[in-house]
């Protein structure tokens, strides 16, 4: 019988070759089972009731957003839906309370664009804004208002840079928060403009609002939902906008990117938020379900013509590219005007 002859081969290699197969198909079948157990997930999701974290005062504007979308979300979802609101730190302790929350899809957080993408960079925060969170909606966008208590000796903008002028830091202009683009504003404001406001910080627009109201502060940039009722009410005097002029709502107001501050042309956004390790299908559902009870008919009537602008659909990935680059060009404003926590 001819004998057969093998080719010769070192010693150990099939083995080799057949630990990294297994190994290989070992690691294929758990990302299978992993991506089945998280649409499973997504889909039995949600299984108790939901959290909206709101890190500022029940009365603002993030406050009125997450109360609008509790109640569709909850219909929707046959599932309470709980805000709460957890104000102070620079939205420190409300993003820590999501942080710290199984991340399950049933804690999520509802606050203004500021607490990530502008306060950062003026506070040392216990956590990274980019990697430990990820946006699911950007619901509406708010243009920030530069206004004043009506006793203000100023009539309109150029009047009120000749009383500034003046009487150099002998006013005050308050903001909603250190660190945010209120605080921003009132810092290339005063580089543009010439002038020497003090800076005064709120823990958020509702007392700040309050107390512009009462003139226990003169000035404010503040967010143009926060304040239109009272400019139209005559309590409060608009002098400028950061961002287009609004003729239907401020008219004769004009645009402060025009007089020098392009630096905040772009608007501040309110949206929901989730722990970056939430499983990708997971917050998908999420997103799906949070733009779906946003675009809840009630919800929309309440805030047309408040001073929002609804956000145009946007998918998660498109979402995350503007978190971003936000995030990136805030860095530079606050390194150009060299802009410090007070």
């Amino acid at each position: 019988m001819q004998k057969l002859e093998l080719e010769p081969r070192p010693v150990g290699v099939g083995k080799s070759l057949s630990r990294r197969s297994v190994l290989a198909a070992g690691a294929a079948a758990m990302t299978l089972m992993a991506s089945r157990a998280w649409s499973a997930d997504a889909a039995s999701w949600p299984t108790k009731p939901l959290r909206l974290i709101v890190p500022a005062p029940a009365g603002g504007v993030s406050d009125a957003i997450a109360r609008l979308l509790a109640e569709p979300m909850s219909a929707n979802l046959k599932q309470p839906v709980i805000v709460e609101n957890m104000p102070g730190g620079s939205g420190v302790i409300g993003c820590r309370a999501v942080l710290s929350a199984p991340a399950d899809g049933h804690t999520m957080l509802v606050i203004t664009s500021s607490i990530l993408v502008e306060v950062p960079h003026v506070v040392k925060l216990p956590y990274d804004p980019v990697k430990d969170f990820v946006q699911v909606a950007d619901m509406v966008r708010m243009p920030l208002v530069l206004v004043g208590n009506a006793a203000f000796p100023a009539k309109n903008y150029d009047e009120l840079i000749d009383v500034l002028k003046a009487h150099p830091g002998k006013y005050s202009v308050a903001s909603y928060s250190t660190g945010t683009r209120a605080h921003y504003a009132a810092v290339v404001f005063n580089h543009r403009a010439g002038v020497d406001l003090q800076h005064v910080p709120y823990k958020g627009s509702a007392p700040a609002v309050s107390d512009l109201v009462a003139g226990h502060v003169p000035l404010a940039f503040e967010a143009l939902p926060n304040v239109l009722r009272h400019i139209q009410s005559g309590k409060l005097r608009a002098y400028g906008i950061l961002g287009p002029t609004l003729p239907e709502l401020l008219p004769g107001v004009p645009s402060l990117v025009e007089k020098g501050l392009s630096e905040l042309a772009l608007p501040g956004w309110q949206g929901v938020w989730l722990s970056s390790a939430t499983p990708a299908p997971l917050t998908q559902r999420i997103h799906e379900e949070v733009v779906k009870a946003f675009e809840a008919s009630r919800a929309r009537q309440q805030l047309a013509g408040q001073g929002y602008e609804f956000s145009p659909p946007a998918d998660l990935a498109t979402q995350k590219k503007a978190f971003t680059e936000a995030f990136e060009r805030n860095a530079k404003i606050v390194q150009k005007f060299s802009i410090r926590a007070d």
